[in-house]
């Protein structure tokens, strides 16, 4: 079965990744290149972009997710990656047919300052192209809680199903499935083992209006300054129809023709991160993405649109510092889910996947927010051909553990 394209959205967005390897053996390009419109040149030369990181910006992380692009419009030798002038990696091109666009991704540790990525590309006539981008690392604004949390609270909430799906809200798949599972392994002992009755989990006509507003700014409102609190949402996102800057997460028994009255607005997510929900540490997972507009005709699936809630999570950060937000796709993107991802949503299962011990990329035994964003990110990336990308965005603590890798798993 073909993966469906999905309005769910994760959250957070400043991109961490670590395991960045100083690897200087050329390796195969293992990711599956795309087709180029033909160039009817001889001397067509290679075309190389990098991505991300986009050149001018700043970060405050220590690593980053490097991703290029190489158009092969000639026969080539290898690929490399430089981070201030320093080799990371080098990619072998020779078996790369012409005509293909190649993406290749590293991670790199950036140094206190000015940071320069370069991509470089051997032709096999002895020339080189080249592309670079220029980011800052600037040191982080606000000071977040370390150490062990007192208590562990979430609120989970998964909708697959909607009460007026036949005016205009077309149910999913597997978001009920997503939360479901989230929840079970946050209270496994590999997920931290949350207490049963500090996980709210709402799935499908649980997930009323009335009840996610009652989670989120009653039930969490428990929760005290040094604990961690864990926010995930997996279902639909729309915008007002004729007030579109107007978002809203579409809770069970929201009705397209009153989303005012009765759907959760975005900025009521952010009031309860700033004036109810007290804890220091808190991570919101949201899988949220909408296309097109409620009652458009084309559904909430439409390929066109861009993904507003999405760009509205990766603000919520901004709330207090110690929030980190976690988004499935980024602002123009749609997430995906199929049975080939075991009923899931992509994010949500390689999520899950990496939390369960892949991830734990410094094998000390636990994952920390950090590990599991970066494996997520590529394992996205690479299942959905590029099509998605999970951003994480947020003033936290790197080392926040999320989970304790199962003993003899790799």
């Amino acid at each position: 079965m073909k993966a469906k394209l999905m309005s769910l959205c994760l959250v957070p967005v400043l991109v961490l990744v670590l395991g960045g390897c100083m690897s200087f053996v050329a390796e195969d390009v293992a990711l599956a290149p795309v087709k180029l419109k033909t160039v009817d040149r001889p001397d067509a030369k290679a075309e190389v972009a990098v991505r991300y990181p986009k050149h001018g910006s700043t970060t405050e992380n220590t690593e980053i997710a490097v991703v290029a692009q190489i158009d092969v419009r000639e026969p080539l030798k290898t690929a490399e990656m430089l981070l201030n002038g320093k080799v990371l990696k080098r990619w072998n091109l020779g078996a790369v047919k012409q005509g293909t666009r190649v993406p290749i991704e590293n991670t790199a540790a950036l140094a206190k300052g000015a940071n320069t990525v370069t991509v470089r590309v051997l032709a096999a006539a002895g020339h080189t192209v080249a592309a670079k981008a220029r980011i800052t690392r600037v040191e982080p604004k606000f000071t977040v809680s370390t150490g062990t949390p007192l208590r562990k609270w979430a609120v989970v909430i998964g909708i697959s199903e909607y009460l007026h799906s036949e005016r205009g809200i077309p149910a999913l798949k597997f978001a009920h499935r997503d939360a479901v599972s989230f929840a079970q392994f946050l209270r496994s002992p590999t997920g931290g083992g949350f207490e049963t009755e500090k996980v709210k989990l709402l799935v499908n006509k649980e997930a009323t209006t009335v009840k996610v507003r009652s989670a989120l700014f009653t039930f969490l409102q428990q929760a005290r300054k040094k604990d961690l609190v864990i926010v995930y949402f997996a279902g639909h996102g729309a915008p007002e129809p004729g007030r579109p800057d107007n978002l809203y997460l579409l809770t069970y028994d929201a009705d397209p023709d009153d989303l005012a009255s009765t759907a959760f607005p975005m900025w009521d997510m952010e009031t309860a991160l700033k004036r109810y929900i007290e804890a220091d540490r808190v991570v919101v997972v949201a899988d949220a993405c909408h296309s097109g507009g409620v009652g458009s005709g084309q559904g909430l699936r439409s390929a066109g649109g861009n993904n507003l809630i999405n760009a509205y999570m990766a603000r919520l950060h901004q709330t207090k510092p110690g929030r980190a937000i976690i988004t499935a796709s980024e602002a123009n993107e749609l997430s995906r889910e199929g049975q080939e991802w075991g009923e899931h949503g992509v994010f949500t299962f390689y999520l899950l996947e990496g939390l369960k011990g892949p991830a734990d990329t410094d094998k000390d035994g636990t994952v920390t927010i950090v590990e599991a964003f970066s494996y997520v990110q590529s394992r996205v990336r690479r299942a959905t051909n590029s099509g998605q990308h999970p951003s994480i965005q947020g003033r936290f603590d790197p080392n926040l553990p999320l989970a304790v890798r199962e003993p003899g798993r790799e």
